[in-house]
């Protein structure tokens, strides 16, 4: 389980906010993660289709996540709103404590799994929009354990609180969904022990080798451990500007590559239920081996067509009508 914090680390200078760093902000509370091993990246582009569930709030979900479209498909994943549903956080066996703070989302397992039996939607990628969750907690994720056929949360999916449904939180949520850990998983605070990254980066901290073994820096200008590594360390030149660390809004821009990597192997392994394959030269409408200028032509050509006959090769999602999403998926293969 991971829970994020409100544009601040999970950490504090008591022992206890420490004790609460160390039991709910590391990817799994029970045991330290087993390594997923960095496989070849998966040669498709996964298209996912999601589910939103709000509760106590009317918010535009297909406007968020189409403003996700330029973070996510580049990196070959198209997230789409197939399910809205509007719920209320009343009349169930757990609304009361929901109202007055004593059983909050997601320490009380109770409440979550109550409110996910509401609409869990099967081979989804499952989001869930509440008022308020826990103190200072704005969002978690589970993550599928690391042993294949073991069974998942009944509460499996992307929880984020509604004032940040539209911010980096829900990025760094989706992030945790799609297989990553904080970049700061598992290690002291500036880095110490950072030779362990060298060559055996993908066994310590998030288990990928380009993201600095450091804690939460907190502050996008002036981060409390400055990048000055040598050359020789994989994350020289690192920049502190990653959705998977603990930052204020608009400092978490981009992931590394090995987070993206990381990403494509973990959904193949682990949630291969739960997007479909679109193949990596998704866009080649005319065949001709390239996703290219008259691919591009006929998608605009098509875009909201009254009539689908003639315009069904550029229908890459299946969906019956050609969109922006369509479109994307050939402006992210262009040139391929």
């Amino acid at each position: 389980m991971h829970l994020e914090a409100q544009n601040t680390a999970c950490k504090g200078h008591m022992s206890t906010r420490e004790m609460v760093d160390t039991l709910i902000c590391g990817a799994v509370a029970m045991a330290a993660p087993l390594p997923l091993y960095q496989l070849e990246a998966e040669d498709t582009f996964k298209e996912i289709p999601v589910a939103v569930h709000f509760y106590d709030d009317t918010l535009d979900a297909y406007a968020v996540f189409e403003n996700l479209d330029p973070v996510f498909m580049p990196l070959g994943f198209g997230l789409y709103v197939d399910t809205v549903t509007f719920h209320s956080t009343e009349g169930h066996d757990w609304s009361q404590g929901y109202a007055d703070t004593t059983s909050m989302p997601p320490f009380h397992y109770s409440v979550t799994t109550g409110i996910a039996e509401l609409g869990y939607v099967p081979n989804h990628m499952n989001v869930y929009v509440m008022p308020y969750l826990a103190h200072d907690v704005g969002g978690f994720s589970y993550i599928p354990p690391y042993q294949l056929g073991a069974g998942r949360h009944p509460s499996d999916g992307v929880w984020v609180r509604s004032d940040l449904f539209s911010t980096s939180t829900l990025t760094h949520e989706i992030g945790h969904f799609l297989g990553l850990y904080h970049t700061f998983q598992g290690v002291s605070y500036c880095g110490e022990d950072s030779e362990l990254h060298d060559a055996l980066g993908h066994l310590y901290g998030d288990l990928v080798r380009d993201t600095p073994p450091i804690k939460p820096t907190g502050n996008c200008t002036y981060p409390n451990c400055p990048p000055s590594w040598p050359a020789f360390r994989p994350w020289y030149g690192y920049v502190h500007n990653n959705f998977m660390d603990y930052m204020h809004d608009t400092c978490r821009t981009a992931f590394t590559p090995g987070q993206v990597a990381r990403m494509h192997s973990y959904m193949a392994v682990y949630r291969s239920e739960e997007y479909n394959e679109l193949g990596l030269y998704a866009g080649d409408i005319n065949g001709d081996g390239i996703v290219g200028t008259l691919d591009l032509l006929f998608v605009l050509s098509c875009l909201n067509p009254t009539m689908i006959e003639n315009c069904e090769p550029a229908d890459l999602d299946y969906n019956d009508v050609v969109s922006v999403f369509d479109l994307l998926v050939v402006l992210s293969n262009y040139g391929l």
